[in-house]
């Protein structure tokens, strides 16, 4: 696969409005990795944690592979870390994004305070800013390393203060 983009960010970040904007703007499927993993059946997700990365992350190479097509380009919407079954954070396996093979890559962030006043609004439930800052700083420096080792280019959006324009220059450069 070298026809997929990755946009990652933790929850509440904003991805989910750009990947939308970008829909919009150019032709492109978009695909959220819970869609690819049909999350549903894996889990209720209601706290956003995960009992088996691995695990998780071959059902999703094993579903892409079923879904993508050589002659198209996705937008896949994912993370670059998630939250483990203890509630920490923790990066993907790299062998993932090598099997991904993304040509481009996108890190969406935002001030954690309004990661926590969005989550909290959507949720109905308090976060831990801590939390939220910790998880948000380890998977930037996560994007950049894997940008670095997959030599793939990565643009970093600030959500509260995205331009489309920008970011699709990145795309079409």
């Amino acid at each position: 696969m070298k026809n997929i983009i990755f946009i990652g960010g933790i929850h509440g970040s904003g991805k989910g409005r750009i990947c939308e904007d970008l829909k919009n703007e150019i032709d492109l499927i978009h695909l959220t990795a819970s869609e690819v993993l049909n999350w549903k059946e894996l889990s209720s997700q209601e706290e956003k944690q995960v009992n088996d990365i691995n695990q998780t992350q071959d059902r999703l190479i094993s579903n892409l592979n079923k879904i993508v097509k050589e002659d198209k380009t996705y937008l896949l919407d994912g993370h670059y870390c998630l939250l483990n079954k203890d509630g920490y954070p923790e990066k993907i396996p790299i062998q993932t994004f090598k099997d991904i093979n993304p040509m481009k890559l996108i890190l969406v962030t935002a001030d954690p305070k309004i990661i926590k006043e969005r989550l909290e609004n959507r949720d109905a439930k308090s976060y831990n800013i801590r939390l939220i800052g910790d998880f948000q700083n380890l998977e930037i420096n996560y994007a950049k390393e894997l940008s670095h080792i997959l030599q793939s280019p990565i643009h970093i959006i600030d959500s509260e203060q995205f331009n489309i324009e920008t970011l699709l220059n990145f795309l079409n450069n």
